[in-house]
């Protein structure tokens, strides 16, 4: 299995889909509808594993606790 690559999450659609204030397990989705949003594209360039790799860096360094 490859490695998580939290890098081809983009940031700034982490941070509002985490805005949200649901649940860790419907993050993603809400991730996937403000990319498609931004980009007009609805595959982002990430996969789960690449975007809850990059999810827990950013509570993390924010220090945000989410169920």
């Amino acid at each position: 299995m490859a490695k998580p690559r939290p890098e081809r999450v983009i940031k700034e659609l982490l941070e509002v889909a985490v805005k949200t204030g649901k649940d860790r397990a419907s993050l993603f989705s809400e991730y996937i509808r403000y990319h498609y949003k931004a980009t007009g594209c609805l595959q982002p360039n990430c996969d789960a594993r690449d975007f809850y790799a990059a999810l827990d860096e950013y509570l993390k360094s924010k220090k945000i606790n989410i169920k």
